[in-house]
């Protein structure tokens, strides 16, 4: 019977433990909602439940956000199902680095990595989830630069960087968010010229404030 669930919402709860591989059988599983519990996780064999959910190849919501799981970032996120369109796994301890070829899930429109400890860069070609609204990397460890690609991402409405390891990545999202802003439908809801330049002057003052390079002078 479990076998033809399509939804499952554990949200909200007090459930703890780790989480078991169980949904991963689950083959009509559409929406998997496990967020604001107390689930564990410190290794590999605790993620296991992660690497299951490879085989639902309906699922489309997976949320696991606000919880207190913790490990490497198991790499088969990138293998997830092309019908995957929410993954929420904001607020827990995942370490690692972001999957390479999670690029790959199109249908993405919500990608939610805040408060967790990445490392590492954003993939070069995250460009290519061209349906994005929301991508969220805030409060991790992340080092390098924005990929050009992310000029790609013409749907994306909320994008956070803030609380990472270098400021040239925050100096760098708030040119992205300028731009964004200046380029919504609506002419009405566009920044004006003199807000653009006072938001411009005060990103080339941090640049300033910490070199070329990064580093406070």
């Amino acid at each position: 019977m479990l076998l033809c669930f399509q939804i499952i919402d554990l949200s909200t709860n007090k459930f703890s433990g780790t989480v078991p591989p169980v949904f991963g059988g689950m083959n009509a599983l559409f929406i998997l909602n496990l967020e604001v519990n107390q689930f564990q996780a410190s290794d590999a064999k605790d993620l296991s439940f992660i690497d299951s959910l490879v085989n639902c190849s309906t699922l489309s919501i997976l949320s696991i956000a606000d919880n207190d799981l913790g490990g490497v970032l198991p790499l088969s996120l990138a293998n997830f199902s092309k019908e995957l369109s929410v993954l929420a796994m904001d607020y827990n301890h995942f370490s690692g680095i972001i999957p390479h070829g999670i690029e790959n899930l199109i249908s993405l429109y919500v990608m939610d990595f805040i408060g967790n400890d990445l490392t590492g860069q954003i993939p070069k070609h995250i460009g290519n989830l061209s349906m994005l609204q929301r991508l969220g990397f805030a409060n991790n460890k992340l080092t390098g630069y924005i990929p050009s690609s992310i000029g790609n991402l013409t749907q994306l409405e909320d994008f956070y960087m803030y609380g990472n390891s270098e400021e040239k990545i925050e100096c760098l999202v708030s040119v992205v968010a300028l731009g964004l802003a200046c380029s919504v439908d609506s002419p009405n809801e566009r920044l004006g010229m003199t807000d653009v330049a006072a938001q411009m002057h005060a990103v080339r003052d941090k640049f300033v404030e910490f070199g070329v390079h990064g580093v406070k002078n």
